[in-house]
């Protein structure tokens, strides 16, 4: 299937309900999806096609958003590049992906204009925020175009998102997901839940240039079509503001960020709390740290575990019993061992490499055939992480390597506490 599916349903099923809200606009299901298809119009007749490279370089938005459905719906592969990368590896990821087109956004163009000048680059270029601009198209001319697009019918091998976020080696590697890669692994996530007041809100900090944000923020909100108040900087006040006036409130979170929180609420108080859902990952949370916020927010947080290559695969849930220092059980449709060195498994609560297999499992590194062996094997994916599971199966995270110098070239740890939250620096 193709994952804009998703918002093709919602807009069906919830037409008027908001879709995002985004500092002081808001747009509705059905609205963005026609303005999906309006974008997948203009891309097409400039030429896209299925199967193209389209590189995307844009902030968190309501066009962000647009962006990614309008190249998901029409089958061309999208690879995702953080806002603050730079020359020196923007040259190279354009020169390992070989992109079709560009779409980015001003004021965040610097470094891509002189990437473009230096080699030969995408002949079709958009951005938002240009005017009489020889080199960009302005983005604002798809919203006059025709309403309807014909949905690409995606083969479960189909490519959707390229995904340039591994800090470990100086040439970042690309990481591909499928349709149905992102498809189940963000349903799985979703239905994590459990029942949802139809009017709750998630609150959208994380960076969409990371496969957290996509994954947790917004592919598994859009399928359950819930709103998301979407941030472009992270800012606890704002934050608790949507927490304190909203109904019901969800949130994915890094450690940083609940300690933010915290803090924030700690000096100037807080109203009120409709947060009832919270998950945390990239690193364990301090047993101290978790409590404090469960009591201030009055908020049940679910940790888990995610890796770049394998988004949201090992979690808590609301309908299991949750020990502290755990990330929980693998989630719906993943697998995850604990192994020796020669691959065999460890017993209980002996500590090894961690392994997963999956839905969201990544297809590959593009143009790296070889070292996608060296992380894929039989299907199992090893991470460069250690853990121990006990006699119940829980799983305990033993010792992440956060520190981004010391990472193999194959492998790259899921949104550092940095790099996943929007407003902290690549």
């Amino acid at each position: 299937m193709n994952l804009a599916q998703y918002l093709v349903n919602s807009a069906r099923a919830y037409p008027d309900r908001k879709a995002i809200c985004f500092e002081g606009t808001a747009i509705s299901f059905r609205e963005l999806d026609i303005q999906c298809n309006r974008l997948a119009n203009v891309l097409r007749d400039l030429g896209l096609v299925p199967g193209d490279r389209c590189l995307v370089m844009m902030p968190n938005s309501i066009e962000r958003i647009v962006v990614y459905f309008a190249l998901a719906k029409m089958g061309v592969e999208q690879v995702v590049v953080n806002i603050q990368q730079r020359f020196r590896r923007l040259i190279k990821i354009v020169g390992d992906s070989e992109p079709k087109a560009f779409i980015g956004a001003e004021p965040h163009l610097e470094e891509i204009r002189k990437v473009f000048k230096t080699v030969h680059g995408p002949a079709i270029r958009l951005a938002k925020g240009v005017s009489e601009d020889s080199e960009f198209i302005d983005l604002r001319m798809a919203y006059s175009a025709r309403p309807e697009y014909p949905l690409y019918q995606a083969q479960d091998d189909d490519v959707v998102n390229i995904l340039y976020a591994s800090l470990s080696s100086d040439f970042p590697r690309g990481i591909m997901f499928t349709h149905k890669n992102l498809a189940a692994s963000c349903k799985a996530v979703a239905e994590m839940y459990g029942e949802i007041d139809p009017d709750a809100a998630v609150i959208g900090v994380l960076s969409l240039s990371r496969i957290y944000g996509i994954n947790s923020l917004l592919n598994s909100s859009i399928y359950r079509g819930l709103t998301i108040e979407l941030f472009n900087q992270f800012d606890p006040k704002k934050v608790i503001e949507v927490i304190e006036s909203r109904r019901q409130t969800l949130l994915y979170a890094v450690p940083a960020l609940v300690g933010r929180l915290i803090q924030f609420a700690d000096t100037h108080g807080l109203l009120r709390s409709s947060l009832n859902y919270c998950v945390s990952e990239g690193a364990s949370l301090p047993a101290d740290i978790l409590r404090r916020f469960e009591d201030m927010f009055d908020a049940r947080i679910y940790e888990g575990y995610g890796y770049n290559e394998a988004p949201s695969c090992i979690e808590n849930s609301c309908a299991r019993e949750i020990k502290t220092g755990s990330i929980g059980f693998p989630v719906q449709g993943y697998k995850a061992r604990i192994v020796d060195e020669l691959g065999r498994n460890m017993p209980e609560d002996a500590t090894g490499k961690l392994l997963i297999k999956g839905v969201g499992v990544m297809k590959g590194y593009l143009n790296h055939s070889e070292e996608t062996a060296m992380v894929l094997k039989d299907g199992w994916l090893h991470t460069s992480d250690m853990a121990r599971m006990d006699k119940d199966g829980y799983i305990y995270l033993m010792n992440r390597n956060t520190d981004r110098t010391t990472r193999g070239k194959c492998g790259s740890h899921l949104h550092e506490i940095e790099d996943a939250v929007v407003g902290y620096a690549v």
